[in-house]
């Protein structure tokens, strides 16, 4: 059942088409990727928007609970506390375009990749940051991929790339499980980590 919807014309807020638009698990918020403008959050129940990052954003995501937001962007891995409560974290200054949550909160991984061909270039790799520990990161793999995204228990990395596709253990304590040598430019888990 819809008690109600709220329409939110971005398109005329800037002049940018938003780059991806997430909503919260709680459905009042949406995270809104304008690229070169930054990322907003809207609360959809009353239209408020509230600026984020004022800095180039390529990918952003809520967590779980939808009070933390990763976002990935020109000025690295940030992880924002969207109630305010504490100032954002900075992950790393490396570029990173693209970012996300492991299902529990817990971690972030983010894949690396400078565009020279349209599908792939240079880039630092795919790396996991603790969010909540402060366990310094794992590199996964220094080969620049375009994808990369935790299983649902969070204890594989599954990354994409122009080199393949390959399953990688969350920790770094293990060699990767190969699975095509052919490029792949998007790959992810089902619900059931298949």
């Amino acid at each position: 059942r819809v008690d109600h919807v709220v329409a939110i014309d971005i398109a005329h807020v800037r002049p940018e088409e938003p780059r991806e638009v997430h909503r919260a698990h709680e459905g009042h918020h949406l995270l809104v990727v304008l690229g070169e403008v930054g990322v907003f959050l809207w609360d959809v129940r009353g239209g408020e928007r509230v600026e984020i990052s004022p800095e180039f954003a390529s990918s952003a995501e809520f967590d779980q609970t939808g009070r933390l937001a990763v976002i990935a962007g020109s000025t690295g891995v940030w992880v924002w506390d969207l109630r305010g409560t504490r100032d954002p974290v900075q992950l790393t200054d490396e570029v990173f375009p693209l970012a996300e949550f492991s299902r529990d909160g817990t971690r972030v991984v983010g894949s690396g990749y400078t565009a020279t061909d349209g599908i792939g270039g240079e880039g630092p790799g795919v790396v996991v940051w603790s969010v909540v520990s402060g366990a310094p990161p794992v590199t996964i793999t220094t080969t620049p991929m375009v994808a990369a995204g935790f299983d649902p228990d969070g204890t594989r990395v599954l990354t994409a790339g122009t080199s393949g596709a390959s399953l990688w253990r969350a920790d770094g304590a293990a060699p990767p499980q190969a699975l095509t040598a052919d490029p792949v430019l998007a790959a992810s888990f089902d619900a059931s980590g298949s």
